[in-house]
This record gives C-alpha cells, sequence and structure tokens, in this order.
C-alpha cells in the first residue's frame, strides 16, 4: 500500500492493480472476505498503516486511501463502493457495450478498463446499478429460463432486479 498505487482507478496493465481489485472483488462477491493484509509491519510495501511518534506517544496513519477501501469492500463494507464485477475463470469484466444508457441494453464480458460502464454498486436493496447510467440489473423480461438475457434496465424494484450471492 506504499507504492501510491490507486486500487480503484483503472488498472491499466499494473499487474498489483489488477490482483488486489480480482482479489477483493472475488471475496466480495463469495461472502468470504479475507485476505492477507499487514495492518503493520515495517518494510512491507503492502503494510496498510505506518508507525509514527515515539515512546508512549504512538501513531497509526494510514499508508493508502484505497488500499483500505479495498479492504473493506473486500469484507462486504462500503455498498456505495462501485467496482466491477469479474467473470470466472476468464476474469474480464461485466460490461454495458457502448457505454449505451438506453434500457435493454443486453450486457457482455470484456476486457477491463476501469471505466463508468463497468463499475457497479451493489445497494442493500438487493439491487446492483451501473455507475456511468444508473440502470439496474435486469433478468429480462422476468424470465426464469436457461439462456435468458441480462440487461440494463430504469431500476424499478421488480423481482428480476434482485440479486443475492449463493
Amino acid at each position: 500500500m506504499t507504492t501510491g498505487l490507486n486500487y480503484n482507478g483503472p488498472i491499466n496493465g499494473n499487474a498489483y492493480i489488477a490482483y488486489i481489485q480480482a482479489d477483493s472483488d472475488t471475496l466480495r462477491l463469495l461472502g468470504m472476505g479475507s485476505v492477507y493484509w499487514p495492518g503493520l509491519r515495517t518494510g512491507d510495501s503492502y503494510s496498510v498503516t505506518t508507525l509514527g511518534g515515539s515512546g508512549t506517544n504512538l501513531t497509526l496513519t494510514n499508508t493508502n486511501a484505497s488500499g483500505v477501501s479495498r479492504l473493506q469492500w473486500a469484507w462486504g463494507v462500503g455498498s456505495a463502493t462501485s467496482a466491477p464485477i469479474r467473470g470466472v475463470p476468464s476474469n474480464r469484466c461485466l460490461d454495458v457495450p457502448g457505454s449505451s444508457t438506453t434500457w435493454g441494453t443486453k450486457l457482455q464480458t470484456w476486457d477491463c478498463s476501469g471505466s463508468g460502464n463497468q463499475q457497479w454498486n451493489v445497494n442493500s436493496n438487493g439491487t446492483i446499478t451501473n455507475v456511468q447510467s444508473g440502470l439496474c440489473l435486469d433478468v429480462n423480461g422476468g424470465g426464469t429460463a436457461n439462456g435468458t438475457a441480462v440487461i440494463v434496465w430504469y431500476c424499478n424494484g421488480g423481482s428480476n432486479q434482485q440479486w443475492k450471492r449463493s
């Protein structure tokens, strides 16, 4: 965490950012919330805090707000934090094609870019909204058959817009 990287931003080919995002997204999705992350360890670039002061007047300071945010995200904290939804095993992101804001647009998986059309908020009411458009993940027509398309649609609270981890 002491390298200055933005772990919530675009990956831009950085393996460290890609690892932290994929790890924390997967752990949150699976409801596990467990990840190696040293709270304080001198000389470790992944240490979340640094020690300051002397004697009995010691302080801890966060080294990277985006790293702390990612750790919280993995534990299920921060429903307002947006993140990509990644496919397993492709590790590609759920994507709104062409950054469309049109109701009924079918979704796809695509190489992760960190753009708003690949960022999603998991809301406390069970809906998942796209950061860029504000539209909800929606099972088209409320279908229940295998192969039913998943689209973005205006948020209406319908049961076809309710999602949960299983």
